[in-house]
């Protein structure tokens, strides 16, 4: 689960969930970072978040000299949530919640977070099922990341996640994501403003709902 990410100067840095933490089915896993010079050696490890969910992808995106890692938190309650980490170019901040939808769940749903820059726009979508609702989501930030507005909802109906995102000019975001239709499933694809304002849901293709029809 791996998220790689250019950055100033040649250097690279490489973002993962870290399992060494776990012994036997207990422990936790971490989410880590390193940084590449451009002779291709490693730099130190560090934690950027010690206690994160088990396998959700990750997703990390550059704003100017700083950078915004997006993945989903574990809470020791098991609450398992999106996070924020931003990399400035002298320091690392906490991690933030960016939603706070409370989804409780003794397990990995497999379904992590999406990124996408476009100068100091950030948008970011993900899934979440909290409240026995499934739901597909989408915050932006006109600020590199450092404040978010209230996230938006992409889907309400049958949605299965697997998102990704793309950010556009004008502060917008193309989002797509799996949405269940009968025995089967859609990928669909739909624009967004920051102010909530939406474009028509558009159908890209048919699909399966087995987890290998993948993510798109």
């Amino acid at each position: 689960f791996v998220s790689l990410l250019p950055r100033p100067g040649g250097r690279l840095d490489v973002i993962w969930l870290d399992g060494r933490g776990m012994k036997d089915g207990a422990g936790q896993t971490a989410l880590m970072r390193a940084t590449f010079g451009p002779d291709f050696e490693p730099g130190a490890e560090a934690a950027l978040d010690p206690r994160t969910c088990d396998c959700c992808q990750t997703a990390a995106v550059a704003v100017g000299e700083s950078a915004l890692v997006a993945y989903r938190d574990r809470s020791e309650g098991e609450l398992r949530d999106i996070a924020v980490v931003r990399l400035a170019s002298n320091r690392v901040d906490s991690p933030t919640d960016l939603s706070r939808e409370g989804w409780e769940m003794n397990g990995c749903p497999v379904n992590g977070p999406a990124a996408s820059a476009e100068g100091r726009d950030v948008a970011v979508a993900w899934f979440t099922g909290a409240g026995g609702r499934s739901l597909v989501r989408l915050a932006f930030s006109s600020d590199g990341g450092a404040r978010f507005g209230a996230p938006l909802t992409v889907s309400d109906a049958r949605p299965l996640g697997r998102v990704d995102v793309l950010a556009v000019a004008g502060g917008q975001a193309f989002v797509s994501w799996l949405e269940r239709v009968g025995e089967g499933a859609e990928l669909r694809l739909q624009r967004f403003g920051a102010d909530g304002a939406a474009g028509p849901a558009l159908t890209v293709a048919t699909t399966s709902l087995a987890r290998q029809s993948g993510f798109p």
